[in-house]
């Protein structure tokens, strides 16, 4: 859902019917200002517009990671310390980096799911930005 917002903002952006000035324009019209246009289609600069969505995207992802993960660390303590269940933890006799590394890999799972879920489309605007088809 994200994923489609996102493209849905950067899609908006480009020039249309009602919108003919974007800064995703390769060439502007000298007297007018516009968008040039080639056999009646805008001269879209896909390279900047695939980039901006790429670097938006990872942006996006560090702040999710950060502050759900986060997040999800506290709301799970605080969870556990008004179950009563912290001080049985903290007495286990296991190492304190082991249930440490639990609490980091464990808590996050589905915030780390979902990064996972979002990686192929990032190979795809990094690895070979999308065109469309030449005109004849």
């Amino acid at each position: 859902m994200a994923q489609f917002l996102l493209l849905n903002f950067f899609n908006n952006q480009l020039p249309g019917a009602g919108n003919s000035y974007s800064k995703y324009c390769a060439e502007y019209n000298s007297t007018t200002y516009d968008c040039a246009k080639q056999a009646g289609v805008y001269l879209v600069d896909w390279t900047m517009w695939w980039r901006d969505i790429f670097i938006t995207l990872n942006w996006g992802i560090i702040l999710v990671m950060m502050l759900a993960g986060v997040y999800l660390l506290i709301n799970d303590l605080d969870q556990e310390e008004r179950r009563g269940t912290l001080n049985f933890i903290r007495l286990s006799p296991q190492r304190s980096r082991s249930l440490l590394t639990g609490k980091l890999l464990g808590v996050p799972v589905l915030l780390y799911l979902a990064v996972g879920a979002i990686a192929p489309y990032i190979c795809l605007l990094e690895c070979k930005p999308m065109r469309p088809p030449s005109l004849p």
